[in-house]
């Protein structure tokens, strides 16, 4: 029998070898990531960010990103002055200017695409995470720890919107900051040198002008020295005496502006304050169900259980707090949300937002929780290691399918804010009678010509909540859209009605008046839009038409350039200025709005045929013959343009008041 094949004997030693080989690989990769876990985590992070985010990187414009971004005059052009306009002005009375300087910056290279702005939004996300990082090792804990404090950071659901959201960009960019000035500040405490300070005061500062919300920075610091162990003292106080000067009064920039527009009974706003508080608190841990819009769980009093259960939990969270604040990784998470949530925290139903909280909300507020649970599972994983790689490597899967649940979950989320369609189609399945959707919804069907549908989501919207102005003004533009002018007209006077200081309203009534031939009245309601909402080009146009048409040449053209001052892109306002200069007889000026028009359509053959016949009566027959051939290079067959070639060619001879005759300019827009 020696040396007779046996093929299962074979078979076996292959199986043998393959499982020791398979145990060995096994050992090695848990050895691996042991050592250099928390860089593995780091990486996982961005990987699975990167999944998360990419199908909404070519999504559209949604919600507030028009005034944000798509159509914020401040940003199209940036200039010294422009960059002055964006340092004293709001956007929806926040003040962000290191924001829209962000998004001026950008938008030269967007294109009128929201895939950049998303896509930088992204980047700045993976900067927070790698801050989150080095704050956890600043705080003390392993690299594997701190790994997955970055891991849960950059994967949660309730990050998902201030990442997604174009116009949130406000949210991320004043956390990075704001991350940027607790790193030194810590660092600060570990070396006590005077750069470190510095530097917090600097990156609290920056923080404070992409987002109010920074206004915390001060309280959180405290909130720091405690973790550290530093005790409250006179040097403690005076040293965050310089940020608080430089922070609070850019606050109330903000703050200002919002006073006054929700007030209600002493324990109406406890309640209401202690839900919102328990609100951000249970969609951290529990983060499904998440929603762009959330409305009160009903009136606010004793009896309706959600208030009563969020007053008990907050007093029990109260009462946890005290007994387990030397547990430091009880208490600093605790009292950094407390520190950075409570600006934010309603105490009415009633004022300022359509909805009483937002995911968005949580993105800064959660960084001491994801250190404690990357903490937590540091101390975890050191416990099953010593029982054995079965329990670890159990541990291990429990941990990966939460991981893979969120991932999930914000997967989803992240689709949401595609475009206006999946977003307000998802609140729609959630809350049917919300009339926010219903009149964001008609606006998307509006903005790509399904009348029928846009009509059925305004009436929603009017139906659901007839005392809101907007809702009004949205119908009358469909109904003007349709030709309807006077179930419009009978619109925007609702709206007026409604709202008095509502400046879209008063723009479209000018220009239905305008249209109807009553010129003094549209001017008056025109007039009044543009003291209203003085950043809209599009109202200053429409002034600059009724003026025209009521032939104030000099007050159309003072509106004309304001128009452009905000826009420089209007075509049609640099078109009418131009013919506006040609008939005063100001040649420079009409070829420089013909310039500007062809900076954004240089194939528009009837402005270079308009432009050679102004370069003629320059005396500038090469510059003519340029635009002239330019007109017949875009449009072979326009007559115009190969006349007054072929009368320049043949009259190159001639003096020049000779050469003048016979230019036929035709029109340059149309």
């Amino acid at each position: 029998m020696k040396g007779r094949y046996r093929p299962y004997a074979f078979s076996l030693d292959l199986i043998l070898s393959t499982r020791i080989a398979m145990r060995n690989v096994l050992e090695i990769i848990i050895r691996v990531s042991s050592q250099r876990q928390g860089f593995v985590l780091l990486v996982l992070a961005f990987a699975f960010t990167a999944v998360i985010y990419r199908p909404v990187m070519p999504g559209e414009f949604v919600w507030d990103d028009q005034g944000h971004f798509e159509s914020n005059p401040l940003i199209r052009r940036l200039t010294v002055s422009r960059v002055g306009e964006i340092l004293s002005s709001t956007v929806y009375d926040i003040y962000i200017p290191l924001t829209m300087l962000s998004f001026a910056l950008e938008y030269p290279f967007s294109r009128g695409s929201p895939a950049v702005s998303r896509i930088n939004n992204l980047f700045l996300h993976g900067g927070v995470l790698v801050l989150v990082y080095c704050l956890a090792l600043q705080a003390g804990v392993t690299e594997r720890a701190a790994g997955m404090a970055a891991f849960i950071f950059g994967i949660h659901p309730m990050h998902v919107e201030a990442v997604a959201w174009i116009s949130a960009r406000k949210d991320v960019l004043s956390t990075f900051f704001y991350f940027w000035a607790l790193l030194q500040y810590m660092r600060y405490l570990r070396t006590r040198e005077r750069g470190r300070y510095l530097l917090t005061l600097f990156f609290g500062l920056l923080s404070m002008l992409a987002k109010p919300m920074a206004a915390s920075l001060p309280v959180a610091l405290f909130v720091c020295d405690s973790f550290t162990g530093r005790r409250l003292t006179r040097l403690s106080v005076l040293e965050k005496l310089p940020l608080a000067l430089m922070l609070f009064p850019l606050a109330w920039f903000t703050l200002s502006r919002n006073l006054g527009q929700g007030t209600a009974p002493l324990p109406v706003s406890i309640l209401t304050w202690f839900w919102t508080f328990m609100f951000y608190l249970r969609k951290f841990f529990i983060p499904f169900n998440l929603c762009p819009l959330y409305d009160w769980p009903g009136p606010v009093s004793w009896p309706q259980e959600a208030y009563r259960n969020a007053l008990l939990a907050g007093m029990a969270l109260g009462g946890s707090g005290y007994l387990l604040r030397k547990r430091k990784w009880f208490y600093f998470p605790v009292m950094f949300y407390v520190a950075t949530i409570f600006l934010v925290l309603r105490t009415s139903p009633h004022g300022v937002g359509l909805t009483p909280v937002a995911d968005r909300y949580m993105y800064l507020p959660s960084l001491g929780f994801c250190l404690a649970l990357g903490a937590a599972y540091d101390r975890l994983s050191r416990a099953v290691e010593n029982k054995g790689r079965g329990y670890f490597l159990g541990t291990q899967a429990v941990v990966g399918a939460i991981a893979g649940l969120l991932v999930f979950s914000a997967f989803h989320q992240a689709l949401i804010w595609k475009d206006g369609y999946s977003l307000w189609g998802y609140v729609l399945r959630r809350d049917p009678g919300n009339p926010v959707a219903h009149g964001n919804l008609g606006l998307a069907f509006l903005r790509d010509g399904d009348k029928e549908s846009a009509r059925k989501h305004f009436l929603s919207a009017v139906r659901l909540h007839s005392m809101d102005a907007q809702n009004y003004n949205n119908l009358g533009n469909l109904f003007y859209e349709e030709g309807r002018r006077q179930e419009a007209k009978q619109c925007f006077e609702m709206a007026l009605r409604l709202n008095p200081a509502h400046a879209q309203a008063h723009s479209n009534y000018g220009v239905v008046l305008m249209e109807g031939g009553d010129y003094a009245r549209a001017q008056r309601f025109l007039a009044r839009a543009a003291a209203l909402s003085p950043g809209q080009p599009d109202i200053f146009k429409n002034l600059g038409n009724v003026y025209l048409l009521q032939n104030k040449d000099v007050l159309a053209e003072h509106a004309y350039l304001q128009a452009l001052a905000l826009n420089p892109s209007l075509l049609y306002v640099h078109s009418v200025l131009a013919d506006m200069y040609l008939k005063k007889g100001d040649l420079d000026k009409a070829a420089v709005h013909f310039s500007e028009i062809l900076i954004y359509e240089p194939d528009n053959a009837r402005v270079h045929n308009s432009l050679g016949a102004i370069y003629i009566k320059k005396f500038d027959p090469r510059r003519a013959v340029y635009h002239f051939r330019e007109a017949l290079r875009i449009d072979p067959h326009y007559g115009n343009a190969r006349n007054n070639l072929n009368i320049l060619l043949a009259q190159t001879a001639l003096p020049p008041e000779e050469g003048n005759a016979g230019w036929t300019m035709g029109k340059p827009w149309e």
